[in-house]
This record gives C-alpha cells, sequence and structure tokens, in this order.
C-alpha cells in the first residue's frame, strides 16, 4: 500500500499542497476507504489492469457511492463527507484511474461557530497551561492554522526582546499551505508575554528550534492534542455555566480550536478583507494579487491601527480609549523633546556663566594682589620710617663720645670719597657738645 500512496501524495505536493496535515488527512481517508472496500491501493491498481475500463468505473464508482452512504447515515456533516471523497477522488485522478458518477454535495455548512468573545478566549487561557496560553494568543492574534503553527521556528518570529506594539511572524512559503506563497503576520503584546514565558522554560534553544513543541520533548506540538486541550478547558467552563455554547459530541461543537482563527477574521474587518487574507494566508482571488502591496511595514502599521485594538484578550479597550493612550503617548514625546531642548540651553548659559565666573574671580584675584602689594608696600615704608625715628633716638641718647668721634671720622672719609653731605651727623655732634658743656658748667656752679 506505501508505494502508491506516496506516489500519490508527492504528486498531490508538488502540484498543490504541501501542507502535512493535508497528507496525513489524505492518508488516513484512503485508509478508511480501503477499509470499506476490503481492498488496498495496490489491489486497486492490479484490478484495472486485469479488468476492461467500463467494469471498473462502474464498479468503484458504486463502491464511492456506497461509502458516501455510510458516511452520510453516520450523520457526518456535509463538509466533512465531501473532503473525504475529494481525497478517494484525487487518488483515482493522480493514478489515471477512470472513474463513473461521484455525486456532489451542494456547497453548505451544516454546524456553524458561533463567534467567540474575547473575554471568553481570556476564560479559556485563565486555565490553561503555559504552552496553550502561548498557542492560543498567538492564533488569536495572527490568524495563522494549526498546521502553519506548528511549523513555525524561532528564526521566523522577530526578535521578542526589543521593545516594541507588535512583532511580525515571516510565514515561508514551504509552511504555508496551498499555493500561497511566504507573507508576514503580526502578534501584540498578549502573544508575546506568554511566548516569553514559554520559551523561557525551555533549554538548548537555536533559531532553527521549533517555535512550540510536544511536552518535554523537541517534536513538533500535535495540532489534534492542542485543539483537544482547547476543547476540553472550554467544555469545562461550559458544565459550570461561564461559557454558553453547544456541545455536539462526534461532531464540530459551536467553540472549538479553529474559532480563534474566525475571532481574528471578524476583529480585522476594519483592515479590508484583502489586507485581512494576506495575513491569514488565504489565496487572493484573480488579478488582486498583482496589486498586493508587498512592504511588510505597511500592513504592520494596518495591523497596529486597524486590527490590533479589537484583538485584545484578556483587557480589551474600546478604540476610543486606545487612541486616547495614543495622543498621550504624543503629548509625553513632545514635552519630553521640549524638556530635552530647554535642558540643552539651560547647559548652555551654565556654561557661560561659567566662564563669567571664572574671569571674574581672575580679575578679583589680579585686584586683591595688586591692593595687598601696595598695603605691604605702604607699610614697609611706615616701618622704615619708624625705624629711622627710632635710630635717630638711640643715636642721640646712647652713643658715646667715643662712637660718635668714630663715626664722624668714618663719615669724614666717605664725604670726601663720595662728596656728599651729612646733615644729620653734623647736628647730632653739636647737640651733644651742648649738653657737655651744659654738664661742666653745672658742675663748677
Amino acid at each position: 500500500m506505501n508505494q502508491p500512496i506516496e506516489t500519490w501524495l508527492t504528486a498531490v505536493a508538488y502540484s498543490h499542497s504541501q501542507s502535512k496535515s493535508t497528507a496525513y488527512q489524505y492518508k488516513k481517508n484512503m485508509q478508511d476507504y480501503c477499509k470499506f472496500t476490503h481492498t488496498t491501493p495496490n489491489k486497486i491498481l492490479t484490478e484495472y489492469e486485469n479488468s476492461d475500463e467500463k467494469t471498473f468505473k462502474r464498479k468503484h464508482s458504486e463502491q464511492i457511492q456506497q461509502w458516501i452512504s455510510k458516511l452520510f447515515n453516520q450523520k457526518l456533516a456535509i463538509t466533512t463527507i465531501r473532503t473525504k471523497i475529494g481525497a478517494i477522488k484525487s487518488f483515482y485522478k493522480y493514478q489515471s484511474l477512470p472513474l463513473g458518477y461521484i455525486p456532489q454535495a451542494r456547497e453548505t455548512i451544516t454546524y456553524h461557530n458561533r463567534d467567540i468573545e474575547a473575554n471568553e478566549i481570556a476564560q479559556i487561557i485563565a486555565l490553561s497551561p503555559l504552552r496553550e496560553k502561548a498557542y492560543y494568543t498567538l492564533m488569536a492574534q495572527s490568524g495563522l492554522r494549526p498546521c502553519t503553527i506548528e511549523q513555525l521556528q524561532i528564526k521566523d518570529l522577530e526578535n521578542l526582546d526589543n521593545e516594541q506594539t507588535t512583532y511580525k511572524i515571516t510565514v515561508p512559503q514551504e509552511k504555508e499551505k496551498g499555493k500561497f506563497g511566504s507573507h508576514p503576520t503580526f502578534i501584540g503584546n498578549e502573544a508575546t508575554k506568554y511566548l516569553k514565558l514559554y520559551l523561557a522554560t525551555r533549554t538548548n534553544l537555536t533559531p532553527n528550534s521549533l517555535l512550540f513543541t510536544a511536552h518535554n520533548k523537541n517534536t513538533p506540538s500535535n495540532t489534534k492534542n492542542i485543539s483537544r486541550a482547547f476543547q476540553h478547558t472550554a467544555q469545562k467552563l461550559q458544565k459550570t455555566g461561564i461559557l454558553n455554547y453547544e456541545v455536539r459530541k462526534a461532531k464540530p461543537s459551536e467553540i472549538r480550536l479553529y474559532t480563534l482563527r474566525k475571532f481574528f477574521k471578524r476583529k480585522c474587518k476594519d483592515m479590508g478583507d484583502e489586507d485581512t487574507n494576506y495575513l491569514m494566508g488565504h489565496t487572493i482571488v484573480g488579478s488582486n494579487k498583482n496589486y498586493a502591496p508587498k512592504n511588510d511595514e505597511y500592513y504592520r502599521k494596518r495591523y497596529e491601527e486597524k486590527a490590533l485594538p479589537d484583538l485584545k484578550i484578556e483587557s480589551p479597550i474600546p478604540k476610543e480609549i486606545d487612541e486616547l493612550q495614543k495622543q498621550h503617548k504624543q503629548e509625553i514625546e513632545t514635552i519630553k523633546n521640549q524638556y530635552q531642548n530647554e535642558n540643552e540651553e539651560l547647559k548652555t548659559k551654565l556654561k557661560t556663566m561659567e566662564k563669567q565666573i571664572e574671569t571674574f574671580d581672575q580679575n578679583l584675584a589680579t585686584k586683591i594682589e595688586q591692593l595687598v602689594k601696595k598695603e605691604l608696600k605702604k607699610t614697609k615704608q611706615q616701618i622704615e620710617k619708624e625705624i629711622d625715628q627710632e635710630s635717630e633716638q638711640v643715636i642721640e641718647q646712647e652713643l658715646t663720645e667715643e662712637h660718635l668721634k668714630w663715626i664722624i671720622k668714618r663719615m669724614k672719609t666717605e664725604k670726601q670719597t663720595n662728596n656728599s653731605p651729612l646733615p644729620k651727623l653734623s647736628k647730632l655732634q653739636t647737640q651733644k657738645e651742648k649738653k657737655q658743656n651744659a654738664k661742666r658748667k653745672s658742675a663748677n656752679t
């Protein structure tokens, strides 16, 4: 059975979809069909080689119709039956096997998912493990399919350490479903917060590490397990009356994992269908794809302005408050810039004042020095004058006659040499002689 199946799935991947989820579903549907018809892919191919085309077409068309009848009687959804029959028809088509008439169900949606609100998502997140918190918020704020999320690597996400409003996820073409090429999408603060916490619990991370893995393993997370966990938590809340929705056994319930993707689609209505579909990885119809903007920053701006305010989960903020916050942020930036400009002006003025004070200090020091020198000079002159006066008194009172004669003799010698008068000493000599004569007369008397 493996060889024909692998050849078929490879051909489907080459021409249509490289999705691992699609390959898994096609293979499972083929196994269910073979079990119902008690055959194998190899037997089908051998039978075609050994029978005429008319008989083969009739027999196998009848087998497929009988399988449709069984699925319908099991009350499966019409879309589920269409998917299963589409997989079987694909096998016959890629193996060039002829088929007769196969009834086609009309396009209907039997079980509608109801809209899920932000507060309901927040309640489910509150009861979920950390990995699931990160997964659910990322899906709700990015709009990506589970089969795409499970293939994402850390290198596909912008650096979460940077402080910014949104973070871009670049979805490579090989990780997207069908024919859709590489495209961006974005997440907000709530998804970022839980992603940081979740990644912090893992070790040996590299850019090539998967963004989400199975618990305690390095293998990809299983979409079915994630979906079951979401339904299990939602049903807990439904039983306690916190969530109100219909739970269907063996059929899709009104609230399930894919309602998070629907939440994204509905909340991004202000961004426009084309931009929303592009971020979600939906094929853009017709020639519109040729006019789609290629600049990722265009979509970031559109996402931040038109989608993110409505995608807030844990504490939804009305648009008016969000716009007011943006306005306040701008005002704060304006005040901050104004303060910085004023601060620069004050710094310039302060430097000018410091220079003026420095110049003033230098001038003051010079003037003080001049005054001190002047006062010192005056003081010195006054002291010298006082010393001269005291010297005269000492000379008058204490010089002996012999000293005086010796000084007069010495000065006469200097006078002869320098030709300069000696008025003071002559006067002193005269005064001395008068005193001596007065003493003699008094003694004689």
